[in-house]
């Protein structure tokens, strides 16, 4: 695998660290609540110096309150986009093609991520 390209990396740490800096949490918290001795780690995955762990990503979900998916779904457009359309074109199997069609044209309207259902219907009445 060659160099993940910097801006790739710089839209993970922007919503990481925006993640971390709308949490009511301090990070010595975040960083106890992760199983983590330091906060010096949860800073370093803030500033972009740490590959935030794969194994992990549910647990930084969970403690900054955020939805596992996208979270998941970042870490690999950003680390592993590769292996992220390997994933979306055989989860897809379960999906019939108009599904897929939809699912896709939400995210891309969306900048990746899925809103929750009552965003979505909000805006499709509005509409």
């Amino acid at each position: 695998m060659g160099a993940i390209p910097k801006g790739r990396i710089n839209h993970f740490v922007t919503e990481i660290e925006r993640l971390i800096n709308s949490s009511d949490k301090r990070q010595i918290e975040m960083a106890e609540q992760l199983g983590y001795d330091n906060a010096n780690v949860v800073a370093m995955i803030k500033r972009g110096s740490m590959k935030m762990p794969l194994e992990r990503v549910g647990d930084f979900a969970r403690v900054l309150d955020a939805d596992p998916g996208d979270l998941l779904r970042l870490w690999f457009t950003t680390y592993e986009p590769e292996i992220l359309k390997e994933l979306e074109r055989n989860a897809a199997i379960f999906l019939s093609k108009g599904e897929r069609e939809i699912l896709m044209g939400i995210r891309e309207d969306y900048g990746g991520r899925t809103p929750s259902y009552k965003t979505f219907a909000k805006l499709a009445k509005t509409s």
